[in-house]
């Protein structure tokens, strides 16, 4: 059935209308002058009609042949005990080991700011200094990482599944490289893209396109090509985007005027329900995703008869 539609279609198609739709839905949503996010969170307005799209293109794809569920990480061999292993190394290294290592205080060091105070008052001047900026806590990096859940989802959806091995099965089986080439070229693509699609976000994302954006991608698609396993590629890129946004709240807090999007309370406020709209826009995806993993998985049958007849 997949040979009779063309390549473009098979392979270019689906990849393209994923983080096309991912890109033009966050742009519009990140645009100050539209303001839409006033009228639909976007949660609603980006995450989970882009992860939609994912999946139904995702479908598509499974139900022509284009790709496996081993293709695309929803295969039982990615739960063996040597991947699961490997993945779980990288996740406690990248988040808890990235927590770990997250700074304690705003200020450069005692010994300077105390210096300072000894030649300001030398000079009979006055020194300011800063309010002390508390590490954040376990549960700021907790909140972070369900705060992030359906973000993670849609970006692997659209830039691992669709974006990098749509692009790795037609290099293997259009071109004459050899399997790695294909793959470390279908990888450094989808780290580019990936990195691409943060310019649709607010200015303050646009310095970390290429660092470390596109680095972290990259370890991510690493971590699912050693394992094929979609679910603990996501927990992986998950767990690393909380440090980096707990990272940014204790930034936010050491300034004057904090940024509203880093306050975890703005987003527990019961006039404004924008938690439950993230946590949604994950859950009813990813039951979904679980759906579309059951229905195109491939088991052994269960009633084929032994070697001895039974």
């Amino acid at each position: 059935m997949s040979e009779q539609k063309p390549a473009a279609i098979r392979y270019a198609l689906p990849a393209a209308a994923g983080m096309a739709t991912v890109a033009v839905l966050n742009g519009l949503w990140s645009s100050p002058d539209l303001k839409l996010y006033d009228m639909l969170p976007h949660a609603y307005g980006v995450y989970l009609p882009s992860a939609l799209v994912a999946l139904a293109l995702l479908w598509w794809t499974l139900r022509l042949g284009t790709v496996t569920n081993r293709d695309v990480g929803l295969d039982t061999s990615g739960w063996t005990a040597p991947r699961r292993l490997l993945a779980l190394a990288m996740i406690l290294f990248m988040g808890y080991g990235g927590y770990a290592t997250l700074e304690l205080s705003k200020d450069g060091g005692s010994q300077t700011t105390e210096n300072l105070a000894d030649d300001s008052r030398d000079a009979g001047q006055t020194v300011e200094t800063a309010p002390a900026v508390e590490k954040p806590s376990w549960g700021d990096y907790c909140f972070w990482f369900v705060f992030l859940l359906s973000a993670s989802l849609v970006e692997l959806l659209v830039f691992v599944c669709l974006g990098f091995c749509l692009p790795e099965k037609w290099l293997k089986e259009k071109t004459s490289l050899p399997p790695w080439s294909a793959t470390v070229l279908a990888a450094l693509f989808a780290a580019f893209m990936f990195g691409i699609y943060h310019y649709t976000h607010e200015p303050r994302f646009h310095d970390y396109v290429y660092s470390p954006l596109m680095p972290v991608m990259l370890l991510n698609l690493t971590c699912f090509i050693a394992t094929r396993n979609f679910h603990l590629t996501l927990i992986l890129h998950n767990s690393f985007a909380a440090v980096g946004f707990t990272q940014e709240q204790w930034g936010e807090l050491a300034k004057p005027s904090p940024a509203v999007e880093y306050t975890v309370a703005h987003y527990l406020n019961p006039a404004a329900p924008l938690l439950p709209a993230l946590i949604i826009s994950f859950v009813a995806p990813y039951l979904l995703l679980l759906w579309i993993e059951y229905k195109h998985q491939r088991l052994p049958h269960i009633d084929a008869p032994t070697a001895h007849g039974g």
